[in-house]
């Protein structure tokens, strides 16, 4: 993106030919999970890393999926959250660091449940 959008920019929904250049992941390993919402014709695929394994977030603002995932899953609450933002949540420091910390520990935790 060369410049960011501004108040009373048109906003044109993605077609077909878009969401696919945007969802496809050629020479990357990846299984199909349905479809997109915005065109049933686009695959949903998740990525897989070297193991075969996909890590996936979800947002469960109800609190309605940790007896149907049980220990598959890994929850976080505030009370267990390290995002790398700053406690008062205004203004992030989430580095590349950060970031891939917490990805190495949804990894591990991920290998220590399937026992590899």
């Amino acid at each position: 993106m060369s410049h960011l959008p501004t108040i009373g920019d048109p906003v044109l929904a993605a077609d077909r030919h878009d969401l696919t250049r945007v969802y496809t992941q050629p020479n990357v390993a990846t299984i199909e999970a349905g479809s997109l919402f915005q065109d049933a014709a686009v695959p949903a695929r998740f990525v897989l890393d070297g193991h075969g394994h996909a890590y996936i977030v979800m947002l469960d603002v109800h609190n309605e999926y940790p007896t149907a995932f049980g220990d598959r899953a890994e929850l976080i609450d505030p009370s267990n959250l390290n995002s790398g933002f700053s406690q008062s949540w205004s203004r992030p420091n989430l580095d590349r660091a950060g970031l891939e910390a917490i990805v190495s520990r949804w990894r591990q935790a991920g290998r220590e449940r399937n026992g590899s």
